[in-house]
């Protein structure tokens, strides 16, 4: 099965690996075009056998993802008040529901918002996800990496951020969830709050990163974990990934309520 072609992705399968380049000057701001993009790529994933261990990085030199952009905001279709207030406070309620209503409010909030419809499908594929930080990441590029099932961080250049407080604002496509459970509900308050620069070294010892390297020994050391991975039979490697996140899961009735209430503000 061919490789479809983007405009701000390069993607090259490899020995079992999917290596996905963002590529979308000048800063790889998370625009609509590139979440639909994502979306797409993670439907040909689900279907590839070429590819059982996905890497993502960068194209950008300094920078992974350091927010979306602000500009195409203006360029979602919402429909007009009262009809979105009502919208709203229906999502809300069906997200305090059960399941099947929950699994409905998903489908309605994916098809409202191609970010979280990206953030979904990436958090969602089968095969392991890696994200290999060389710069800034931050806002929804922070909230895409911690979709991946592993970050590796460069220790020099690669800069944490959460900066949706400085606007008011706070993580709307799981960030305040996902924080909390990879670092502790301390150390999340810290970075949502504040809005403040996390170097590498202290986003490795928090938990933000498996590991730091130096310049220039992050890509080969994850392209050489995920080669490792992808020579083992996949079925054990993919039921491997769904019991580890079953030990931890983020809550759905949670994460659809941040995105209810991002929607809201």
């Amino acid at each position: 099965m061919s490789v479809p072609s983007f405009e701000r992705l390069r993607v090259e399968t490899s020995d079992g690996v999917a290596t996905v380049t963002i590529d979308a000057p000048p800063l790889n701001h998370f625009s609509i075009g590139l979440a639909r993009e994502l979306s797409t790529l993670c439907h040909w994933l689900r279907r590839t056998d070429d590819a059982r261990v996905v890497l993502v990085q960068s194209a950008i030199d300094d920078f992974f993802i350091p927010h979306l952009d602000l500009e195409d905001l203006d360029n979602l279709s919402t429909p007009p008040e009262p009809l979105r207030s009502i919208g709203v406070r229906l999502m809300e309620w069906m997200a305090h529901c059960g399941p099947p209503a929950r699994w409905l409010n998903q489908l309605v909030l994916c098809k409202l918002s191609p970010y979280h419809a990206a953030l979904e499908a990436v958090s969602s594929l089968p095969q392991i996800t890696i994200a290999v930080i060389e710069g800034r990441v931050g806002g929804i590029g922070s909230e895409l990496a911690l979709c991946a099932d592993m970050r590796f961080g460069d220790c020099e250049r690669a800069v944490l951020n959460q900066l949706e407080a400085s606007f008011g604002l706070f993580p709307g496509a799981g960030g305040t969830q996902r924080l909390a459970l990879l670092l502790g509900e301390g150390r999340a308050h810290e970075i949502v709050a504040s809005s403040m620069d996390i170097d590498a070294t202290t986003g490795e010892r928090w938990g933000y990163y498996n590991r730091v390297l130096p310049a220039g020994e992050v890509r080969p050391f994850a392209n050489a974990l995920a080669r490792r991975i992808a020579r083992f039979p996949r079925d054990g490697v993919r039921t491997g990934k769904r019991l580890v996140r079953r030990a931890r899961p983020p809550s759905r009735k949670a994460l659809q309520l941040e995105a209810v209430h991002f929607m809201r503000a």
